[in-house]
């Protein structure tokens, strides 16, 4: 804050300082900031694309996808050729499964201005989800490769409605659904259709809330059912809260969750926290989810979930 400060008092209508700002009030819910902060901008530059457009961008990598989607509309109001808007509302809009209209803004967002990589990256994921199944149960809606439609989908369903009917009963809450899971054969696939670039690390799940994307059993070396059991615990802890919850408490109630599915899931890293304990590693309550955005390595990684 110290830093941005700095900037506005030589540069009062510097946009991306107040977009910093404008993007912690809006995290934070602090409403009348907020509205201070944009009427800021709006004195020199009124309903300033960028600013909504970056704002947007912030709360959509927090997994405020709601409010980011809201904001990307106002930014493409303001000025119908402001192209990143369109990307910003349709990858916000896919995380919410609204695919149709996601997809849609990724189209006009990418033919205005073709050299956007995320965009162009997105698209091309569609283009190999135009080519898998659609199977669906009770609760789920799933799209995965013709392979693994007839391999896995005989016992991925019945564990899907299993994580449903154990964990809404134990949590007494029902998410809205269908959950929509994509299931990938392709790992830089994968990847994209999460966050828009083609390497994600180590990571091989993540949910947004209604939308869980998987790499395939067929490319992993890690217990598929295990994971798939993680990410449903995630689309009921993050609806129940808006996707509000700190990642070190979702990611640890996802990995407790793992081994109350099956006594033989879950991590065994208990000398790693003897030793993170002796050499005075552990993390306070305070910095858990800088275990996840400081990790330096998969081990990191790895015990931050463990520690969570």
């Amino acid at each position: 804050l110290e830093a941005i400060d700095r900037a506005l008092s030589l540069n009062p209508e510097s946009l991306k300082s107040l977009s910093l700002l404008g993007a912690k009030a809006a995290l934070e819910e602090r409403t009348q900031d907020f509205a201070e902060i944009r009427a800021r901008v709006d004195a020199f530059s009124p309903s300033n694309p960028q600013f909504l457009g970056d704002v947007a961008d912030t709360l959509g990598r927090q997994y405020r996808f709601l409010e980011a989607v809201a904001l990307a509309r106002e930014a493409i109001a303001s000025d119908p050729n402001y192209w990143q808007g369109y990307t910003l509302l349709g990858s916000n809009l896919i995380r919410l499964g609204e695919e149709v209209e996601g997809r849609k803004n990724l189209e006009i967002g990418f033919d205005n201005d073709p050299f956007n990589v995320m965009t162009s990256n997105m698209l091309k994921v569609y283009d190999t989800l135009d080519s898998y199944v659609t199977v669906e149960s009770e609760h789920f809606k799933v799209n995965l490769s013709e392979k693994d439609g007839q391999v896995l989908w005989p016992y991925l369903e019945p564990l899907l409605e299993e994580s449903w009917d154990t964990l809404t009963a134990k949590y007494g809450f029902e998410p809205e659904g269908p959950i929509l899971i994509q299931v990938f054969e392709n790992s830089q696939d994968f990847a994209v259709r999460s966050v828009g670039l083609p390497d994600i690390g180590p990571l091989v799940g993540i949910c947004f809330g209604k939308v869980i994307t998987l790499i395939s059993p067929d490319t992993l070396s890690a217990n598929w059912q295990e994971i798939v059991w993680h990410e449903f615990a995630h689309v009921v802890t993050l609806q129940m809260t808006g996707n509000k919850l700190p990642r070190w408490l979702s990611e640890g109630i996802s990995v407790w969750e793992e081994r109350e599915g099956r006594p033989y899931w879950g991590r065994s890293q208990g000398l790693d926290l003897v030793r993170a304990w002796e050499q005075d590693k552990l993390l306070p309550f305070a910095d858990l989810d800088k275990g996840f955005s400081g990790a330096q390595n998969s081990a990191d990684l790895g015990f931050a979930y463990f520690q969570s």
